[in-house]
Parts: structure tokens; C-alpha cells; sequence
């Protein structure tokens, strides 16, 4: 079951006109059928059911459970019930609320096993019988349990078609492959000797091929006179499916003529007939026939919703025998016109505007014939964004012309305007680059698959010539800018390596300042040690002194003169230490030795006397740097 059919059985189910809210449902339960029913029942589960009257005492045979006293009422519950249905060999799970009501209960069933929901029958209720429920009965009035068993009997097998053909399958499939199968008509006009070829699937009914073979032949339905068509003409009833005609394979043929009398002795004129096709179409009945519903809301206002309307209805009418439909764009025409034209110029294609009008006689054929021809579908999905609109409602033709007068300028506007019914539907094909668009061809509806191919043709190679001349400028216009992106990259690399050399530069000169903050601190302490180290010094001896005397004698580490100072001998080694310092040859960095024996006086007892050190009365050392 696919999606557009699932959404005519959602919405026969549930009685709801609004295609965006069906549509809002079944996404929401990724389209299950019986899951989006139950959602919707959840969501109008505040509104209980009155309480029905009828058949009370049915209800308490079939299901002693519920006694006498206890009120029948319909209210909000949580608990789900689960219904395992059998027909034959096939089983079915629904699941509902048990606040839902018994039609809703048949309803699905009916959809579920593809039989008349009026012949929808349950056996193997709970506490036996088979009492006709009434439609508004709450389920949670019958306490049933969680999982309920049920079956319908086989003898229920004998449907309908869809629309409510006259067609009985007679409990079989093969009627209904027959529905579902494609016939092909060889239909010779006897007054032209033309020739036509329609494609009809077997669930069409014979009045509708009346209406296709009018728009064809010219012939009003109510004159026309078939011969061939049905071995047994009382069989070519309005409802009678194509189907059940016993029509040859792969191609059956038949030939049509015009009874001039007819029109004497009906009182239908055409007129009539149109207004009698209007009313087909627009039929309010609960049938899930593709015409159900119109093309689009009489008063679109949502073009989201709309054009989606208008792709499952389409889909609906003439999607059954096509092997491809087309592909329209789901959004407003300045949305399909910035999707045409509004990317590069190697991407854009043409737009393709498709004017439709349910009650021209040329719409079906055009539709099934030429719109949804292979080549058609193909050639317009690879050249054409397509945007669809139904002028059926004189408010949706206004907004069409609105739009017209404001992307394709007042002049097409009028010519819309001025296409009678029966000009319709029309192809508006139109190129342009960004916002701006010109109207270069307008199909008409009244032409061959061949006409319109060449007309399409015609308008792609027509905008293909501003396409090219719009390429090339673009590809100049991306160089320049290419060489100019080129050169801004250049400068701003440029850039970035002065401001790294710079970068580097600052870091070098602080660096430098760094080191010379460094050098300048160490001299300062260098000096201030010497400055203490001088003051530590004694005085040096007297030339009279008659205390004995030490004479030093001093080689720099430098190879320089050598430096004489006489200590008294008592002086402690720590004095002369520190004349050494004083010197500049501060501790930790130099050491003094003698010459010979070799010995590092800097290790030694500095509390001790150079005389006890043998530093007396003479001796000559070394200041020595220390190696790091």
C-alpha cells in the first residue's frame, strides 16, 4: 500500500478534511495506518462519545460481562487493546485505544483485508454471539481484555473495487489483478478514420473513458456509440470497471461513432455534462477513488501544503498506469524560481510552471498521456524545475495571476488570464538568472506528445545560448576574482613573514637586553663583593714592623705582572683569601695554589695563620680560574 492510498484510508477513517493534518499524523507514526488512527483518536479523546441507546440489549446477550446497571459511556483510557483478527489464512494485529469507537474498529478491518467495510463482520467475541454493534459504541464499555481474538468469515471475501465499481471479485484474486492491470485501447473513430491508443488501467470506469475519449474525438459523452468494446453491451453500465469487460491482450480494439440522435433524446447538453463531470470529481462520498479530492484546497493559502496536495492527488489520478510522474517542486514560485535560476549559471535550468484546471476535458489526457510520458518525465527532471499550480478555484486562479503579474511581468499575467477552460492545462516555460525571468514558450494543452517534446526542445536550446554567454562571464568574472584572491594572499602571506621577522627581531633585542640586564647585575654584584672583600682586608705591615712578615707574591691567571703584598705571619689565611677577592678573583670562580709543591690553598683552613700554612716568610702562588 503506498502512501497516497494510505492517506485516503486514513482520512475515509477518520472523516478529516485537512490534508495537512492527515498528513501531520501519519508522519508522526512514520505512516502506519492503524498507529496514525490512534493518534488521532488520542488527540480528540477529550470529546467523549454520547451514549448510545440502540441495541442495548444486544450488547448485554453478546457480553454478559457488563450488567444491566452499568452506565454505557465513552471516556479518555490508557489502556490499548490489542485486536488479532483472522480471515482465511490471513491475520492482522490492530491495536487501539479503548477509548476508540466499533465503526473505527471495522473501519480498519475493512481497509486491512481489502473487503466493503458494510460487510465487515466479527465472530468470536468474548462470551459468544455475533450481535450487530452500532457504530457509536465505545470499546471500553465491553471490558474486553488486553488481547482480544476475533475472525471474519471467508464468505465476507467478495469486494468491490475501490470507488465502488460495479465489479465483484467472487472471492478470487484474479478480478483483481484485472483491476490492477493496464489495458491498451485501439480506438478507431469511425467519422475520421483516426486512430488513438489509450492506456487504461482495468480499475477505470467506463464512464471515465467516455470523458478521455470526448476530449480526444470531439464526441459528447452522451453521443458517443461503442462498438466492440464489450461482447455484451448491457454490461457497459456508467460504474462498470474496465476490468470486468474480458478485453483482449496485449491490445484490444474497438471503434466509436456519434449518434446525432442521442442529443435529441437526452436532456443532458454539454453544459451539463461538465457540470455533472464537476460534481464526479468533487464527490463528497467516502470513496477512496484517486478523485475524491480536488488538486488542491479551493483557497490555498499554505503553497507548501497545496503543492503537496497536488503531488499525491496527481500521483492518485495518474500515477496508477505511469511508470514515472513527475517531479513538482514543493514550495512557493519564488522558491522554484531561485532553484531554477538562482545558482551558478552551469547549474540553472528552465522553469516550468504547469497551469491546471479539473474541469477542461483536455486535463486527463494531457496528464496521463503527454505529462507523464517517459521521455516527458525524464528530459523535463534533467532541463526543467517544475512548479505546479490548480486554477480550478477562481480564488487559487487570482493568486496565480498575482504571482504571474510579479515574476513574469503583467503581459503574461493576461495571457493566462485570457486561456479559456478548456485552453488549460498550459506549460508557462520561462528562463532568467537570479531573481529575474522572461517567458520564452507557453504550451497549450491541445497538443501531440511530439508537439510538446519539440516545444520543450526548442525552449532548452533557446536558453541554452544566454546559458553559455552567462557561463563564460562567469568564468571571467571567477578569474579576476581568483587572480585577485591570488594577490591578497600574497600580500597577506607577506604580511605575516614581516610580522614574524618582526616577531623575531623583538624577541632577539630583548633577548640581548636580557643578557646586558644580566652582565650589568652580575658586574653590580661583582663590585659590591669586591667592596666588602676590600674592606675585610687588614692593612698591610708597616715597612718598620718588627713582627715577623709574610711576602706574597701573586701570578694572575692572565700571564700578567705578578702582584707582591706582605701579611703579617699571624694574619689568618681568610685574609689573604680575600685580597685575592678584592683583586677581582672572587671566590667560587678562582682558587690559589702554590707552585711546588702544587697545593690549592683555597681548600685549606682559612681560621688558620699563614705561618702555620708554611706561607712564611715568602712564597709565591697561583690564582687560577676554575674550570666549569
Amino acid at each position: 500500500m503506498d502512501r497516497n492510498e494510505i492517506l485516503a484510508n486514513f482520512q475515509a477513517v477518520t472523516g478529516i478534511d485537512d490534508i495537512t493534518e492527515c498528513i501531520a499524523h501519519l508522519e508522526q507514526s512514520e505512516w502506519n495506518l492503524n498507529d496514525a488512527v490512534q493518534v488521532s483518536l488520542l488527540a480528540n479523546s477529550n470529546h467523549p462519545s454520547p451514549r448510545p441507546e440502540r441495541n442495548s440489549s444486544a450488547i448485554q446477550e453478546m457480553f454478559p460481562q457488563l450488567r444491566p446497571s452499568s452506565p454505557i459511556v465513552s471516556a479518555a483510557h490508557d489502556r490499548m487493546i490489542e485486536f488479532i483478527i483472522k480471515m482465511g489464512p490471513t491475520t492482522k494485529h490492530i491495536i487501539l485505544d479503548e477509548s476508540a469507537v466499533f465503526s473505527t474498529l471495522r473501519s480498519l478491518a475493512a481497509i486491512e483485508f481489502e473487503i466493503p467495510e458494510s460487510e465487515t463482520r466479527f465472530e468470536g467475541w468474548p462470551g459468544g454471539g455475533n450481535a450487530h454493534l452500532p457504530d457509536d459504541l465505545p470499546l471500553a464499555t465491553l471490558r474486553l481484555p488486553a488481547k482480544v481474538p476475533l475472525h471474519i468469515p471467508c464468505a465476507t471475501n467478495s469486494r468491490t473495487t475501490e470507488g465502488s465499481v460495479n465489479f465483484t471479485l467472487k472471492n478470487s484474486t484474479s478480478d483483481l489483478d484485472k483491476l490492477r492491470q493496464s489495458f491498451i485501447l485501439e480506438v478507431t473513430d469511425k467519422r475520421t478514420k483516426k486512430v488513438f491508443n489509450l492506456t487504461m488501467p482495468g480499475s477505470k470506469t467506463f464512464e471515465e473513458l467516455r470523458c478521455d475519449a470526448h476530449s480526444l474525438t470531439d464526441i459528447p459523452p452522451v453521443k458517443q456509440v461503442w462498438e466492440g468494446l464489450s461482447a455484451d453491451p448491457e454490461l457497459l453500465s456508467l460504474d462498470r470497471a474496465l476490468g470486468s469487460l474480458n478485453l483482449q491482450l496485449p491490445i484490444h480494439k474497438c471503434k466509436i461513432s456519434s449518434n446525432e440522435r442521442a442529443e435529441e433524446g437526452s436532456d443532458m447538453d454539454v453544459d451539463e455534462f461538465d457540470e455533472a463531470t464537476e460534481d464526479f470529481l468533487y464527490s463528497d462520498s467516502a470513496s477512496t477513488s484517486s478523485r475524491l479530492h480536488p488538486m488542491m484546497p479551493n483557497e490555498a493559502t499554505d503553497e507548501y501544503a497545496a503543492l503537496s496536495q497536488f503531488q499525491s492527488e496527481f500521483n492518485n489520478r495518474y500515477g496508477v498506469d505511469a511508470l514515472i510522474t513527475p517531479s513538482f517542486y514543493l514550495g512557493t514560485l519564488d522558491g522554484a524560481i531561485q532553484e531554477a535560476f538562482g545558482g551558478a549559471a552551469r547549474n540553472r535550468r528552465l522553469l516550468s510552471v504547469y497551469l491546471h484546471h479539473d474541469k477542461s476535458i483536455q486535463s486527463n489526457v494531457f496528464c496521463s498521456q503527454l505529462l507523464c510520458a517517459p521521455s516527458t518525465v525524464e528530459y523535463m527532471a534533467n532541463h526543467c524545475v517544475i512548479w505546479a499550480w490548480d486554477v480550478t478555484s477562481d480564488f487559487n486562479k487570482q493568486r496565480l495571476l498575482d504571482m504571474c503579474s510579479k515574476h513574469f511581468g503583467s503581459a503574461v499575467s493576461a495571457t493566462v488570464k485570457r486561456v479559456s477552460r478548456d485552453g488549460f492545462p498550459i506549460l508557462v516555460l520561462a528562463q532568467g538568472r537570479g531573481r529575474s525571468c522572461e517567458v520564452n514558450t507557453i504550451i497549450q494543452g491541445n497538443t501531440s506528445l511530439d508537439e510538446l517534446t519539440v516545444k520543450l526542445i526548442h525552449a532548452v536550446e533557446g536558453a541554452e545560448t544566454q546559458k553559455q554567454e552567462d557561463i563564460r562571464m562567469e568564468e571571467l568574472s571567477e578569474a579576476r576574482e581568483r587572480i585577485k584572491r591570488e594577490q591578497e594572499q600574497a600580500y597577506e602571506e607577506s604580511l605575516k613573514q614581516d610580522k614574524e621577522k618582526q616577531v623575531k627581531l623583538d624577541a632577539e633585542k630583548a633577548e640581548m637586553e636580557k643578557r646586558e640586564k644580566e652582565v650589568v647585575e652580575r658586574e653590580r654584584e661583582k663590585d659590591r663583593i669586591i667592596r666588602r672583600l676590600t674592606q675585610e682586608v687588614p692593612a698591610e705591615p708597616d715597612p718598620k714592623c718588627v713582627e715577623p712578615v709574610s711576602k706574597i707574591r701573586f701570578r694572575p691567571p692572565s700571564g700578567g705582572e705578578a702582584i707582591s703584598r706582605t701579611f703579617l705571619a699571624s694574619d689568618k689565611l681568610e685574609s689573604l683569601l680575600n685580597y685575592v677577592g678584592s683583586l677581582g678573583y672572587l671566590p667560587g670562580k678562582y682558587r690559589v695554589i702554590t707552585s711546588y709543591p702544587k697545593r690549592d690553598v683555597s681548600s685549606l683552613d682559612r681560621e688558620t695563620s699563614l705561618k702555620d700554612h708554611k706561607l712564611y716568610p715568602q712564597e709565591t702562588l697561583i690564582i687560577e680560574e676554575i674550570g666549569e
